[in-house]
C-alpha cells in the first residue's frame, strides 16, 4: 500500500501525485523573489524547507574562512593575522548590527513597511511557535549573505587600514546592505514590485560590496609605494589562496542552491539547476582565466588569474542561477571570468589599488550578473517565479531595463552612503594606518605577532631607517674593548642566548643610515657552516642578537637563554667612501657604524661565558 503524506503547507498530496504547491490547484499564490521566504508567507512555514535553509546558511558562513584564506594569502606575509581577525570581526559587528535593526529593514513586516524598507523585528526574536522557526532560520540565512557583504569590502582595505577603523565600518556597513535587500527580496520592495530578479544576491550582496570597496579603496588611497616601483604587490601564501577559492567555490553552492528558500513543492528542483548553473559557470571562469593567463603571460598559468577568474564567475552566475541552462550558465560565467581577469590592468592603469581583485571580481561581475538575467531570463514552469522573458527569449527590453536600472540604483546608493560612513570614520577614529605602521605590518602593530623572518625583518628596517623611524628589530649598538696587545684586534660583549663555541664568516650587509649616536645594529651575521656546531648570528633584527644552533640534520634550534657573547673580530674591512664602518685597526673602543657592502668578510670566533643580569657594554 503506497504511503501517502499531507503536506501542510500545500494542503495536497506529497507522493507519487504533484502537489497542490507545484500545480496551484489550491488557489494558493505561487512564489516569486519577491515572496520567498516572505515571513507572511505560510506555504513555506515547513520544517524541511528550514532545515535546507539553515543548512545552506552553515554552508554559506564557510565562505569567511575562504575570504580569510583568500585575502591573507594574497597580501604580504606581515598582514596575513589581521586579515583573519577582519574575517572573525565582520561576523562579530556585521552580525550584531544586522540583528539589531539590520533584518528589521530588509524584511520587516510591520505598520509603516513600504517600498524603502521594512519595519518590524528590531532585535529579531520570537515567542509564537508558529512562526518563530521560521523567523530564525531566515534570519540566520539572511545575516550570512549580509556579513558575506561586509568580509568582500575587507579585501579592497586590506594592509593599510585601522583595525579600529574596520570595528567601526563593520558595525555600520549594515546600513549600506540592508536597504538593497529589501528593495529586492521583499514582495513590498520597489524593485520586486517592477519584477527584477536576483536570486541569490549578485545586486544585494556582490555589487553592494564591490560598490562599497572601490570607495574604500578611493578614500584610502593606494599602499606606500605600490605605484612608485618602491613596492611590489606581495603574494604571502599562494596555497592558501587557492584553498580560499575552493572553499568560496563550495560556499557557493550553498549561496545559490539555499536562495531557493527550500526544497518543497517543486523548489528541490530549482535547487538542483542552480547547483548545475554554479558549477558550469565556474568551468567557464577557470577556462577563461587559464586561457588568458596562458596566451598574455607567455604560456604560464598564473594562479591570480586562475582565482580571479573562477571567483567572477561565480558571482555572475549569482542572479540567474535557478532560471539559467547549464550552457547559458557556462557562457555567463565564460563573461563574468574575463571581465574579473582584465580588471586589474585597467586599474593599474588608473593607479587604483586593489589588492585582492573586489573591484573586477564582485563589482563589475555583478553587474554583468544583472545584466545577464535580461538576456537570458525566461519564465520558470516550474515554480512560476517569473512570466518574463530577456532579450535573447522574445522578451524585448522591459526586464533587461529594470535589470539595469536596479544595478545603477544599487551602485549610486552603495557609493553615496559608503563615503559618508568612511568619510565619518575618517574624520573620528580615522581610517588609514600611519607610514610606521604600514611598513611594520598589521600583524605586529595591532595583535603584537611577529611572522617575518630575517631578510623580511631587514627590509623592514631598512626603510623604516629610511624615514627616520626606529626600528623594533633593532639591536643596541655594542662597545668595542681592547682584548689584547694587537692593534688588529677587537671584541665587544652583548646579550645572548646560550651556545657552543662557534666560528664562522662575517658577510657583509647594506649599512643601515647612521644617526647622531651612531647605527642601532651591526648590519652583519654568521654563515652557517657545515657541522652539528655551526650557527647562524643575527645582529639585526632583535634587541639582544638572535643566536640558533644547528643540528646535524642542518635544522636550527633557537636558545632562548640570555647569556653573555664575546666575539672577536679579525680582518681589515675595506674602506667606503659612503659610509662609515668598522676600524678594525685602531684604538677606538666604539663600534659606532656598520660594515659596508664593500667591506671584505672578516673572521670572526664566539665563545659563551654563562653570567646572569647581562646588559650591553
Amino acid at each position: 500500500m503506497e504511503t501517502t503524506m499531507v503536506d501542510p503547507v500545500c494542503n495536497g498530496t506529497l507522493g507519487n501525485g504533484t502537489t497542490g504547491c507545484e500545480a496551484g490547484s489550491n488557489g494558493t499564490e505561487m512564489p516569486t523573489t519577491a515572496t520567498w521566504g516572505s515571513l507572511d508567507n505560510d506555504m513555506y512555514n515547513s520544517w524541511d524547507d528550514a532545515t535546507w535553509i539553515l543548512t545552506s546558511a552553515f554552508v554559506i558562513f564557510t565562505m569567511q574562512s575562504g575570504f580569510g584564506l583568500l585575502e591573507s594569502g594574497m597580501v604580504s606575509r606581515k598582514n596575513e593575522v589581521n586579515i583573519m581577525v577582519k574575517n572573525a570581526v565582520d561576523v562579530i559587528f556585521g552580525g550584531l548590527t544586522y540583528w539589531i535593526f539590520g533584518y528589521g529593514f530588509s524584511f520587516g513586516t510591520g505598520p509603516g513597511t513600504n517600498a524603502f524598507c521594512g519595519i518590524g523585528h528590531f532585535f529579531t526574536d520570537s515567542t509564537d511557535p508558529e512562526e518563530m522557526g521560521w523567523i530564525f532560520a531566515k534570519f540566520v540565512f539572511q545575516a550570512s549573505f549580509a556579513t558575506t557583504a561586509t568580509t568582500i569590502v575587507s579585501g579592497a582595505m586590506a594592509e593599510r587600514t585601522k583595525l579600529e577603523a574596520y570595528c567601526v565600518f563593520s558595525l555600520v556597513n549594515t546600513l549600506i546592505y540592508c536597504f538593497p535587500a529589501h528593495w529586492i527580496w521583499s514582495k513590498e520592495g520597489v524593485f520586486a514590485r517592477m519584477g527584477a530578479i536576483d536570486i541569490a544576491g549578485a545586486g544585494a550582496v556582490h555589487l553592494v560590496g564591490g560598490a562599497t570597496g572601490l570607495v574604500a579603496t578611493l578614500m584610502l588611497k593606494p599602499r606606500r609605494g605600490r605605484f612608485t616601483g618602491k613596492g611590489e604587490s606581495e603574494m604571502s601564501n599562494p596555497t592558501n589562496a587557492l584553498l580560499g577559492m575552493f572553499m568560496l567555490w563550495w560556499g557557493w553552492l550553498g549561496f545559490n542552491c539555499g536562495s531557493t528558500f527550500g526544497i518543497s513543492g517543486g523548489k528541490w528542483k530549482l535547487a538542483t539547476r542552480s547547483a548545475m548553473v554554479t558549477i558550469t559557470s565556474a568551468i567557464g571562469g577557470g577556462v577563461t582565466g587559464l586561457a588568458f593567463s596562458w596566451t598574455t603571460l607567455n604560456r604560464t598559468f598564473n594562479i591570480t588569474y586562475l582565482i580571479n577568474g573562477v571567483l567572477g564567475s561565480l558571482v555572475g552566475s549569482t542572479a540567474i542561477c535557478a532560471l539559467a541552462r547549464p550552457w547559458e550558465g557556462l557562457v555567463i560565467g565564460a563573461v563574468g571570468g574575463a571581465i574579473a581577469v582584465s580588471t586589474p590592468t585597467l586599474l593599474e592603469r588608473l593607479k587604483i589599488d586593489d589588492p585582492v581583485g573586489v573591484i573586477g571580481v564582485h563589482l563589475l561581475a555583478a553587474v554583468w550578473g544583472l545584466t545577464a538575467v535580461g538576456l537570458f531570463g525566461k519564465p520558470d514552469n516550474i515554480e512560476n517565479l517569473t512570466d518574463q522573458s530577456g532579450l535573447f527569449y522574445g522578451g524585448g527590453f522591459r526586464l533587461l531595463g529594470v535589470q539595469l536600472l536596479m544595478a545603477l540604483t544599487i551602485f549610486v546608493w552603495t557609493c553615496l552612503t559608503a563615503f559618508i560612513l568612511l568619510f565619518a570614520i575618517k574624520k573620528t577614529v580615522g581610517l588609514r594606518c600611519s607610514v610606521e605602521h604600514e611598513i611594520l605590518g598589521a600583524d605586529i602593530c595591532e595583535h603584537g605577532i611577529n611572522q617575518l623572518d630575517h631578510n623580511e625583518r631587514l627590509a623592514v628596517t631598512k626603510e623604516l631607517h629610511s624615514l627616520g623611524f626606529e626600528s623594533p628589530f633593532d639591536c643596541p649598538s655594542p662597545r668595542v674593548r681592547l682584548r689584547s696587545a694587537s692593534s688588529r684586534r677587537r671584541s665587544y660583549t652583548t646579550r645572548t642566548p646560550s651556545v657552543a663555541t662557534v666560528t664562522g664568516t662575517v658577510k657583509p650587509l647594506e649599512a643601515a643610515p647612521v644617526n647622531e649616536q651612531g647605527t642601532n645594529g651591526l648590519n652583519s651575521y654568521l654563515t652557517p657552516k657545515a657541522g652539528s656546531d655551526q650557527t647562524e648570528l643575527d645582529l639585526v633584527g632583535h634587541n639582544w642578537i638572535l643566536l640558533e644552533k644547528h643540528n646535524d640534520n642542518g635544522q636550527r634550534n633557537s636558545l632562548p637563554r640570555p647569556e653573555e657573547l664575546t666575539l672577536s673580530i679579525s680582518g681589515s674591512p675595506k674602506p667606503d667612501r659612503q659610509t662609515r664602518e668598522l676600524e678594525v685597526g685602531t684604538d677606538n673602543p666604539t663600534f659606532d657604524a656598520p660594515q659596508s657592502r664593500s667591506a671584505s668578510p672578516a673572521t670572526v670566533h664566539a665563545e659563551t661565558v654563562v653570567r646572569e643580569n647581562v646588559s650591553v657594554v
